[in-house]
């Protein structure tokens, strides 16, 4: 069974731990965007810290104007801090069949599950309706 989305309460937060799976050329910076998020996270990873996990906090915004389940996306944005471009490698996948994940993979380390950088995220409606 493959990776369908994450799911997550409106106006909740959560967290994750991310490293990246080899040393970077430099420092590299990861923003973490979507649609109703209060704030965009950001973390930076050096040559020396690349391997430690880097915790990611995210806080939903309590959206009032949509009634109902919804749907969002959680873009993961990597870019060398001296240059503009985004910034990846690609690594020889663990998963039979596959050559190559371009512009890369976010790796469970738990599951050994591929996520990809721009993750589906459905929010679950938390507001009480009054009759």
């Amino acid at each position: 069974m493959g990776f369908n989305h994450l799911c997550l309460v409106e106006g909740g937060a959560f967290d994750y731990w991310l490293r990246l799976g080899e040393m970077p050329p430099g420092p590299v910076e990861l923003r973490v965007s979507g649609a109703y998020l209060q704030y965009e996270p950001v973390v930076v990873f050096t040559p020396e810290d690349f391997n430690d996990p880097h915790e990611i906090m995210i806080i939903l915004d309590e959206n009032l104007e949509i009634t109902g389940n919804y749907w969002m996306h959680l873009n993961h944005s990597f870019r060398l801090l001296n240059s503009s471009e985004g910034w990846w490698t690609t690594r020889e996948p663990a998963i039979a069949n596959v050559t190559a994940w371009t512009p890369g993979k976010l790796w469970c380390d738990s599951t050994s599950a591929a996520l990809p950088l721009d993750l589906p995220v459905l929010v679950l409606e938390n507001d009480v309706a009054f009759p």
